[in-house]
């Protein structure tokens, strides 16, 4: 956290004004992401008054990541470096978690755990896609995946299709949990409960899937090089 006071007292004296300002609250919203990033370590550990809670460890994750990605919209908005893989995956995954969870609400306690959990891998999958299909080794790498009609286009069919889609996983996965209550054989019983938990953590992939690409988009818009029309 040292190094943060320091950045932030040379910018003082280097700076005026506005400038000066950006940067007090760049220092203190990555302050507050240290310090809920040190709750999570004290909560794993049982350390320091941490009680090992995952709820709570859940929370001061999450709030780390709420952060952490303000800090990068402070740094974005006054001409930052280009987001990397770390950023994207730092606002891609809580927000895939979060598409996930909204529209898990209708499902019992541990199915919107597995659907959340997809979420999470999928916002994580879908903030680094962009740049798989158009690859960063030069600056100006952005393409058809970075074309705000191609990707506004495959966003409306996502949206529009995301709640069949779930339903249909959802559909298999209840299938396999009434196979796996009437199951005979305990190897072909927990076959049955993993294609469940598979099928429900596919239909909250899908969901955390197009949010972390769209949040990919929303990040390198607020870049210098923003995004192209279409490539």
């Amino acid at each position: 956290m040292a190094r943060y006071f320091a950045e932030f007292y040379r910018s003082l004296r280097a700076e005026g004004g506005r400038q000066a300002r950006a940067s007090e609250r760049l220092l203190r919203l990555r302050l507050q992401a240290e310090i809920f990033q040190s709750v999570v370590a004290a909560d794993r550990l049982g350390v320091g008054g941490g009680s090992k809670s995952a709820l709570g460890i859940f929370f001061s994750q999450l709030f780390y990541h709420i952060f952490y990605i303000m800090a990068e919209c402070v740094t974005l908005s006054n001409g930052g470096q280009m987001p990397n893989d770390s950023t994207h995956v730092a606002v891609g995954a809580p927000t895939g978690l979060a598409c996930a969870v909204v529209n898990s609400l209708n499902q019992s306690g541990f199915n919107v755990a597995l659907e959340a959990f997809g979420g999470w891998c999928g916002g994580t999958a879908g903030a680094v896609l962009p740049d798989i299909f158009d690859p960063p080794d030069h600056p100006g790498h952005r393409a058809m995946g970075h074309g705000i009609i191609p990707v506004g286009a495959a966003s409306l069919f996502w949206a529009g299709n995301l709640g069949s889609w779930q339903e249909s996983l959802r559909r298999s996965a209840d299938q396999h949990h009434v196979q796996q209550v009437w199951a005979q054989n305990p190897l072909v019983a927990v076959g049955h409960v993993l294609a469940e938990w598979f099928f429900r953590f596919l239909a909250g992939f899908v969901a955390g899937l197009g949010a972390g690409y769209i949040s990919h988009m929303i990040l390198d818009f607020g870049t210098p090089r923003c995004v192209p029309f279409v490539a």
